[in-house]
Formats: structure tokens, sequence, C-alpha cells
């Protein structure tokens, strides 16, 4: 068989079990503005999963309540007691009836998983052909999590396996024929079986808005950043966050938004307008906050000066290449660039001396040199 460009694949949750170590129904639990089934729901259809299919067994008429008030079809499980894989199987048994390419498979408690990992694995899978492998699995820093995307070729073998150790022995047994993908997406990794995690998991969905810091390394490596754009990026952060720290107490910062903000603000350098370019790929991923950052990094225009973009804007203008220097020594090697470009050295003088604008009053408020401070 072909490509499957038009291949529908199917979300498959599996939320079965006893949920004993959480002390309650984890796919009950809330979560923002929906339970915790809900989230996972949202982010399987977000990323294109359709239909979407949810095994119950504890709790069975409350939980298959939740999927169908999500639109998701719930499928029983009357033998959940023996474990997740006799859930998984319960599923796929239910898939082989549709006409169905492949399913994406989450469990219940795995609800941070963004949208976009979804989409990318259905993209791999659509442009790779479903025939090419058995299975496609997201991992990040090179750790292999969830959700799987199964091709229909593997639900066969799944729903015959007898042996130990459940799915993840069957994708170990049938190794070549599983493609890992990697994405920039640390909710692969986080389950969420205790009280302590669920919290952590809370706290995670506030924040969700701006990838960490090892996210944005992983973003700078899917979209081939130069790496001597990446050292800079990192120095430009170094500096950000050393400002930010010291001023922290005299003003409200979001440290984690000028992090990332200054790691990524060069995500498309050298394609013509890398700032606007980086902001669009940042929105259509869905960091908005962030994409206004990285947006006005170079210019910095009025409507977007708020204390992370100006200290951003700083940072940048102090970092020349990979190393620390002073908006002075910037002036002097713009002159000198651009010395037959007199409307390229007006431009760059312009955003120097707003930096400047913007040093002189961080120093006032740290009451120190910034070269001290970011050294």
């Amino acid at each position: 068989m072909g490509k499957a460009t038009r291949s529908r694949v199917a979300g498959l949750v599996v939320a079965a079990g006893y949920s004993s170590r959480m002390g309650t129904s984890k796919p009950l639990l809330p979560l923002g503005d929906t339970t915790v089934l809900g989230q996972v729901l949202r982010r399987l259809r977000g990323g294109g999963a359709s239909p979407l299919l949810v095994v119950t067994g504890h709790r069975g008429e409350e939980v298959a309540e939740e999927a169908r008030r999500h639109g998701a079809v719930p499928v029983p499980n009357p033998d959940y007691p023996e474990g997740m894989f006799s859930s998984i199987r319960t599923g796929v048994l239910a898939l082989e009836e549709l006409d169905l390419r492949g399913a994406v498979l989450l469990p219940v408690d795995v609800p941070l998983v963004k949208p976009r990992t979804v989409a990318a694995l259905l993209d791999r899978f659509r442009e790779e052909g479903e025939d090419s492998w058995d299975a496609w699995i997201p991992t990040f820093q090179g750790l292999r999590g969830h959700p799987p995307l199964l091709s229909r070729r593997l639900f066969g073998p799944l729903v015959g396996y007898r042996g130990e150790g459940g799915l993840r022995a069957l994708m170990v047994q049938r190794g070549d024929r599983v493609r890992e993908v990697t994405v920039a997406d640390r909710g692969v990794l986080r389950d969420m079986d205790t009280p302590e995690a669920y919290g952590e998991v809370r706290g995670l969905l506030a924040r969700e808005g701006v990838p960490d810091r090892e996210e944005c390394e992983a973003l700078l490596a899917l979209e081939g950043t130069p790496e001597r754009v990446v050292r800079h990026a990192r120095e430009v952060c170094r500096v950000a966050l050393a400002l930010g720290r010291a001023l922290e107490d005299r003003m409200v910062l979001d440290l984690d938004l000028l992090q990332a903000g200054a790691l990524l603000h060069d995500l498309a350098k050298g394609q013509p307008r890398h700032e606007a370019q980086g902001a669009r790929r940042l929105r259509r991923l869905g960091y908005r906050d962030l994409a206004a950052l990285v947006g006005s990094h170079k210019d910095l225009p009025s409507r977007t000066r708020t204390p992370e973009a100006e200290l951003l804007y700083l940072a940048d203008k102090l970092v020349d290449g990979e190393r620390l220097s002073t908006l002075e020594a910037r002036m002097e090697r713009m002159r000198q660039r651009f010395r037959e470009d007199p409307e390229a050295w007006k431009a760059a003088r312009t955003r120097i001396r707003r930096a400047k604008g913007i040093q002189e009053r961080v120093e006032a408020l740290m009451r120190r040199d910034v070269g001290e401070v970011a050294s």
C-alpha cells in the first residue's frame, strides 16, 4: 500500500485502571477547565486523531459518561483487573472493526502531551506510509515516551501477544520496525500516578504556554538552527537571566518567559526578517506570549515594551557573537561594519541608542553596573 495520505487514525485512551496509587479515579480528577480525561481527549482531537475511543473498567459508568460528554466512544473492558495490556488489547479489538489505518495510544495518566506532538506523529505516518513501520514513538531528550502511533499492521500481533511485559516488550521484539520521532515536548515523559505527581501536572499545565530550557534546546535542534547561533542565544540567555534576577525584587518579571525568549530569539536566524519568521513559528506551536517577545527583539516596537522584552533587547545588544561586550564597543563595531551603508548604520545606531536608554534605567534600578551583574 502507498502513502496513507487520507488514512484515518484513531485516538485510543486507556482509562480502565484502579488508580490505586492516586487513591481516586485519575480520569475524573479536575485538570484545568475540564477533567484529566477531558484534557487527554482534547489533545488527541487537537492533533488530528479521529475517532476517539476510551477503554473503561474501574468506575466504568462514570468514566464512560465523561468520555461521551467529550465526544468519545467508551469501550468496556471486563478484564481490566488483569492490567493495562488487557485494556490495550480490548481497545485494539474494537479498532479492528473500524475502517482505520492506525491508532494513537495514550494512557489517561499522561495528560500533558501537546496536540502538535500528536500531529507530528500523524504527519510522519502519512509521509512515510503505514507499511513502512509498525509504530512511531515520540522521544524527548533521547527517551521514548507516549503516545505511540500503532499501524494497523500491528493490531493482529498485539491482540495475539501473550508474552511477558505487554506492549513495551512487544515493541522491543519488533525493534527494527519501530520508528522514533524526536519532539520538543516534555509532556511525552510526564505521567501522573500519585497525588504529588498530580500536583506537579497541575502546576505545569498553568505554565504550558512557555517551553522550559530543554524544550527550547529541542526546538532549536529540530529547526536546524546553526550551532554558532545557538551559542549566541545561550549567552544572551545567561545575560538576560542575570539582569532579571537582579531586578526581580524591584519589578514583576516572568523569568521563565525571559529564558525561553532569549534561547529562541534567533530561532529563524538567516532568513529574511528572522524575528518575524521565528514569531510566526512559535505562534503556530501555541506559544503566543513567547512569539510576541521573539518578534520584538530586533527593533522593540513600543507596543511590545514589556519588562521581559526590554531585558531581552538589552541582553541581545550586549552580546557580540558568543561573548559579553559593551554597547560602546558594539556601536563602534557597527560603525566600521556599515561605513559604506548609511541606512544600515543609521538603523544600527538607533538600536544601540535604544539599548543604552534601557541600560541606564536598569542600572538605576539595580544600583549596579550592567557589566558587573552580567559578567
